[in-house]
């Protein structure tokens, strides 16, 4: 079980690909993965947790999965280089409550160190958590949108997971479509 299904996550690609005026900034991002902000660095622990976490968002299935697309380096680029420093420490502090919650319900386990069943358990917690009251955790919002924004921009998000075409031809409103087939993007 995932924390959010293919169906779901295609659904919300559709609201990214509308977003084209931030597109070119995001594509940016994917040429240069390289964090650029001398005043902040994230530790090895954190770089692993943000890549489960990713992973349990949008796993591999029958397509590759969120670590498989370097999603995690995304999201690691856009919250080192583009968050002010307090929506960035609000993001590290929401990770720190992963680990947290995990260690304190599991065992003492860290995230990372849980079963793919726990960690669904553990993000399905802070999923109701956000709904029940988003003004304390933004920071859940922001890791599924990064990672869900990171995922569909990657190569693999679109050129295994979407049906990509490099330079779209004419439009075609009435193009066949069957239950199934993969979204676009261009």
């Amino acid at each position: 079980m995932s924390i959010l299904s293919r169906r779901e996550a295609i659904k919300k690609v559709a609201l990214i690909v509308g977003g084209s005026l931030v597109l070119p900034d995001i594509l940016k991002a994917w040429g240069n993965l390289t964090i650029e902000n001398p005043d902040f660095r994230f530790d090895l622990a954190d770089e692993q947790l943000i890549a489960d976490i990713a992973e349990q968002i949008v796993p591999a299935t029958s397509t590759p999965g969120a670590k498989a697309a370097g999603t995690d380096k995304f999201i690691q680029k856009m919250v080192a280089d583009c968050y002010e420093p307090a929506d960035r420490d609000a993001f590290m502090k929401g990770l720190a409550g992963v680990d947290a919650y995990a260690k304190k319900n599991f065992g003492g386990k860290g995230f990372s160190a849980c079963t793919a069943a726990q960690q669904v358990e553990i993000l399905k917690y802070f999923e109701k958590e956000y709904h029940a009251d988003k003004s304390g955790k933004p920071w859940w919002g922001k890791i599924k949108d990064l990672t869900v924004t990171g995922f569909f921009t990657s190569e693999i998000g679109c050129e295994q997971v979407l049906r990509y075409e490099a330079v779209p031809g004419r439009y075609d409103g009435a193009l066949p479509y069957k239950k199934g087939d993969k979204a676009w993007v261009n």
